[in-house]
């Protein structure tokens, strides 16, 4: 059988060396904490320490990379990365045995306790929100022995209390406690100015310690945490369905988490007036709340990023279940070039030369794959997943592949971008994912708008232009659009920043178009299996002269697209 496919690129590669990545180094004493044995204990036990020494880190991390824990499985090779490329060589390392260590250690940098109810689970997210704010250290209102409270507060060097938060929240408010929390939280730190209202964490909350279910511990995020409250960022975990009382809080009045969660998102409105874009990282703890089988995870995903579209957020989307990520405030000083240039692309000769080209400049009949190597769009997945699957065996040699890495997840993760750029191969092109420098739902940035703010579309394309010029990306490989229906109205919005092109959501469009001068490429997701990946981009590829289709795929290695195009 004769195929008529042909693997191209439309994107180009950059050439740096892994010296040029570190023009800085961290703090001349860097101490490090084993984490690891917390992983045998008892879920609140965990909690409580991962909890506090992530907002510790937060703290200390705030300006300069100061401590580091051993938690995950990727901490080890990241940090004998950040060693490889001279980030940690002027640094004395200091290990620290215990937390009493590191609050001793570090008690220049907090001002006293915030002590969170765990009968309102809720609180510790509150407490996660004063922790950044105040320079307090969260911990957990639970005198049992052995407990951080009795070490710590009750005993040990008594540790004061400036914020107490137990038996504060009853629901006489909204009729939950658990929102009650939140409301609160609101006046106390989003509107008064105290939290950055551009920034905010959706982790769960608490109520996780009486729920773990045998899931792995990281992948309650707590760890998470460390690098938003060093930016002060605001937490909350909160169901979107209006039409559902949530698994966590059965008896609050219907809809009472979604208006919570409104009151939230209009009130960071309210205090940026319009300045700037408001970046939520994390996710739906689907494997513990709000999903059912009435609403289930990719619907519960598509309402939540509606809603938060529709008041200028976007997702750095730690889902599930490589969501837990610890150490991002230390990862976050990793230096960067101020840009990371790619190839120039090919040539009109040069397109010829390689039969992509006809001599009049047509293109040569055939299938164009473009592969979509992803979903880089959560700084945990970038963390946990990218270079195990960038460094995967049996490679993929002569494969052209877009590494769909969204640009803001610098922010937390530099070390990806520059271990990506360094690395690169011939066939290692760079593109953004999800849809541009976050995850949004284009559509929602435009009226009529469901939070009545008016369109956002020049504040998208002034978010996103730095980040693309300094990764010199022009490419987009997925606009997802989720409940919003048709993508097209949004198209406008990308080719200032994103002239190469960009790809629509699977079925909001009908073919192949040009927006102005940009085209828009339709996109499909690929089988797990290479074999029947391969058939379906055979398929394709066959239903007209000429085809460019943008093909998806999660979490793959390198290994993947060769067994895929071998089989083709």
């Amino acid at each position: 059988r004769r195929c008529m496919l042909r693997l191209s690129a439309c994107w180009v590669v950059c050439f740096l060396s892994l010296a040029a990545c570190v023009h800085g180094q961290a703090s001349k004493q860097v101490y490090t904490l084993d984490l690891r044995p917390s992983l045998a204990l008892p879920p609140p036990d965990y909690f409580e320490l991962v909890h506090l020494v992530a907002a510790i880190q937060g703290l200390v991390n705030r300006n300069e990379s100061k401590l580091y824990v051993q938690l995950a499985d990727m901490d080890q090779p990241w940090w004998q990365y950040m060693s490889q490329v001279g980030y940690l060589s002027s640094a004395q390392v200091v290990n620290l045995t215990s937390v009493g260590d590191v609050l001793s250690t570090f008690s220049s940098y907090y001002k006293g306790v915030v002590l969170y109810d765990p009968e309102v689970p809720s609180t510790g997210n509150v407490a996660s929100t004063a922790s950044g704010a105040r320079d307090l250290v969260p911990i957990c209102y639970r005198p049992a022995n052995g407990s951080l409270y009795s070490q710590f507060v009750a005993g040990g060097p008594k540790i004061p209390v400036h914020l107490n938060l137990v038996g504060l929240f009853n629901g006489n408010v909204t009729g939950s406690a658990k929102c009650d929390a939140y409301m609160w939280a609101i006046k106390e730190f989003l509107s008064s100015g105290e939290s950055n209202p551009g920034l905010m964490g959706y982790y769960i909350d608490y109520w996780w310690t009486g729920h773990a279910q045998g899931s792995p511990y990281i992948t309650n995020t707590v760890s998470n945490h460390d690098y938003f409250i060093a930016n002060k960022a605001f937490f909350w975990d909160l169901d979107v369905w209006a039409d559902q009382t949530p698994n966590d809080d059965p008896a609050q009045p219907l809809g009472t988490d979604r208006k919570t969660m409104v009151a939230i998102m209009e009130a960071a409105n309210a205090v940026l007036k319009g300045q700037g874009m408001i970046h939520v990282g994390g996710f739906t703890p689907w494997n513990f709340k709000y999903v059912n089988q009435v609403h289930q995870g990719v619907p519960t995903e598509w309402e939540t990023a509606q809603l938060l579209t529709s008041y200028n957020a976007f997702m750095d989307a730690d889902a599930c279940c490589v969501n837990g990520m610890a150490n991002s405030a230390f990862f976050s000083h990793f230096p960067l070039p101020e840009r990371l240039v790619q190839n120039p692309k090919q040539t009109r000769a040069q397109m010829q030369a390689s039969g992509l080209l006809d001599a009049k400049g047509n293109m040569v009949p055939r299938g164009y794959v473009m592969l979509y190597v992803g979903d880089y769009d959560s700084a945990a997945w970038l963390y946990s997943s990218f270079k195990d699957n960038w460094d995967a065996p049996s490679g993929s040699a002569g494969v052209p592949l877009g590494w769909a890495l969204n640009p803001n997840l610098m922010e937390r993760f530099p070390l990806a971008f520059a271990y990506a750029y360094a690395n690169r191969s011939k066939d290692d092109y760079f593109i953004t994912g999800d849809s541009g420098a976050g995850y949004v739902n284009p559509t929602a940035l435009l009226p009529p708008r469901m939070s009545g703010l008016p369109s956002a579309a020049q504040l998208w394309r002034d978010h996103n232009t730095p980040y693309y010029a300094r990764f010199n990306i022009a490419f987009t490989g997925f606009l997802i659009n989720g409940f919003c229906g048709p993508v097209a109205p949004a198209e406008s919005m990308y080719p200032s920043f994103s002239w190469d092109g960009m790809v629509d959501q699977g079925g909001t469009s009908s073919a192949t178009h040009m927006s102005g001068n940009t085209p828009v490429f339709l996109q499909d997701d690929l089988p797990q299996d290479p074999a029947q990946a391969a058939q379906a981009i055979l398929q394709q590829a066959q239903t007209a002269p000429v085809t460019f289709h943008m093909w998806r795929s999660v979490l793959k290695p390198r290994s993947y697209y060769r067994q895929e195009t071998r089989c083709a």
